[in-house]
């Protein structure tokens, strides 16, 4: 009444169900990421984290076998374990912490932008601990690596529309090693509060421009100069016009006392020159350079215009009253493109 199944029939049977199982498990595990609302980093499992928590917990586990092989595990989930690593290596266990700490500065500098961006987010965090230990050792990973860190913050900052000056850059002599003289934060800047990080990373910056499209608090101000001491934050407007500037010298005349002219720039057009005391600018009478409060600073004064304006300026040189026509310029003209060369 049944048939009888032979041994060939068996084969080909158990090889069909096998293929239908191997079908299965692919239509579960591959589906998922050809959805068109996934996210380009996948969202971290069920069984990924229990594992991550259970890997955590092995960090100070009485074999050392057990240790590096968690340690092993923990460097190859990447970005995925970075979170439960910072948050060990805030814990008390000294072992736990070392160990946390080592694998977050392994993602230093061979892995993906993506990973070695959390690691650094987490490692400064950590560099702010209130534990002096966990400080100091995330605070020397990323000196270590302050070259490398600076390199990508600048790269980033660029991307997000940021711009940089080096010194040297107006006679043409930059080098990859060059000091960044000042960072501008415009109009283009797409990197909001969150992108002042990267500022931070700029380790010896001493100047900081913005607009005011882009106003900074007096709190986001003193985050700043606590990463980078005497860090001075100015707002600008986009009109430029290539001097540095200060009170007269001898304090009994109003005006702004030029120290020096960029080369090729708008001032130096002009044939403005150093030591010139520049009293009126445009219909504005000028009092001194930059203090933020005075209505009459050259750089208050200068927002009142935009690039291309030209502006009739008077200055004193010699005794002498002069004047000159000035045509402003643009701090960062959408063509220019000047950065050290890549290594």
């Amino acid at each position: 009444m049944f048939n009888r199944l032979t041994a060939n029939d068996f084969r080909h049977d158990s090889a069909a169900r096998l293929r239908a199982a191997i079908f299965m498990v692919a239509v579960v595990v591959i589906a998922p990421t050809l959805r068109a609302d996934d996210k380009v980093e996948p969202k971290q499992s069920v069984d990924d984290a229990a594992e991550i928590t259970q890997l955590i917990s092995q960090l100070n586990a009485d074999e050392y076998k057990t240790r590096k092989a968690a340690t092993q595990r923990l460097r190859e989930l990447g970005a995925a374990a970075i979170p439960a690593l910072e948050q060990a290596a805030s814990g008390k266990d000294l072992e736990v912490m070392i160990r946390a700490i080592g694998v977050l500065r392994s993602h230093y500098p061979r892995d993906s932008a993506d990973t070695t961006e959390a690691a650094s987010d987490a490692l400064e965090r950590l560099a702010m601990s209130d534990a002096l230990s966990v400080r100091s050792r995330a605070a020397k990973i990323l000196d270590s690596y302050s070259d490398v860190r600076r390199k990508r913050a600048v790269a980033k900052i660029e991307q997000l529309g940021g711009s940089i000056k080096y010194l040297g850059e107006t006679q043409g002599i930059i080098t990859q090693s060059s000091m960044i003289h000042f960072v501008f934060l415009g109009a283009d800047w797409k990197g909001g509060i969150q992108g002042l990080k990267y500022i931070k990373r700029l380790s010896g910056l001493r100047q900081l421009y913005f607009t005011e499209n882009f106003e900074l608090t007096m709190e986001q101000v003193a985050d700043l100069q606590a990463t980078l001491p005497g860090l001075e934050t100015q707002r600008r407007s986009e009109a430029y016009l290539g001097i540095s500037g200060s009170e007269d010298l001898d304090g009994m005349r109003p005006g702004c006392f030029v120290q020096t002219v960029q080369p090729g720039q708008p001032a130096d057009l002009a044939k403005l020159r150093t030591r010139d005391l520049i009293v009126k600018f445009g219909k504005y009478d000028i009092s001194t350079f930059r203090n933020p409060t005075d209505a009459k600073s050259l750089i208050r004064v200068i927002e009142e215009f935009e690039p291309d304006d030209k502006v009739k300026v008077e200055f004193i040189r010699d005794g002498i009253r002069r004047e000159t026509e000035i045509t402003l310029g643009r701090w960062f003209p959408k063509s220019d493109t000047t950065k050290p060369p890549k290594p």
